[in-house]
């Protein structure tokens, strides 16, 4: 597949999976379908941020690449390890709750993320993006538990590991990282 063709499917894909997610979590949260929010809110405002989060950085990523902006393969890679953990959780979710239309959804979404991923990676730093998106998406709903729970212990190790992270992303977002291999055996 030529690089215009992958571009073409995969601003197209992240752009409905970014819409599917908010029209989902709008129409779950403003039906009453959250029936069990009352015991946990604080977990579950958490996770909606992070799902909201990784939909807004799927619709950023679908902009990014129809318009060829610099930062649209660091986005992209981010955005998918948001995607990966997000639609990974809604799988498992709808497996051990199982609704047969949403589990669909969830497999078909999960297999669409592992193939743009395939398709869009193109060195190691696109890994390394790929990884703090899962990262920083886990964190924040880890977070949410732990405050929930009033966890101190693991809100002492999530809180800082997230900000730095959140600082490293910022930092390295508009950098091409390289790495040098040293021959060390001459």
């Amino acid at each position: 597949m030529n690089n215009l063709t992958v571009n073409k499917l995969t601003a197209f894909s992240v752009l409905i999976v970014g819409i599917l997610i908010l029209l989902t979590w709008t129409i779950l949260i403003t039906s009453g379908k959250i029936t069990d929010f009352n015991s946990t809110p604080i977990s579950y405002i958490f996770h909606w941020i992070s799902e909201f989060i990784t939909a807004l950085l799927l619709l950023t990523t679908g902009f990014y690449i129809i318009r060829k902006h610099p930062l649209q393969q660091n986005i992209l890679s981010l955005s998918l390890g948001c995607l990966v953990m997000s639609i990974g959780g809604a799988f498992a979710y709808y497996l051990l709750n199982f609704e047969i239309a949403m589990f669909t959804i969830t497999v078909c979404i999960f297999g669409l993320t592992v193939i743009l991923i395939i398709l869009n990676y193109q060195k190691l730093q696109d890994f390394i993006f790929l990884t703090l998106g899962i990262t920083e998406y886990s964190l924040l709903n880890l977070m949410g538990d732990a405050f929930q729970n009033n966890d101190i212990p693991s809100l002492i190790l999530e809180i800082p590991a997230f900000l730095f992270l959140l600082i490293l992303i910022i930092g390295i977002l508009r950098k091409n990282i390289s790495f040098r291999y040293l021959n060390r055996l001459k």
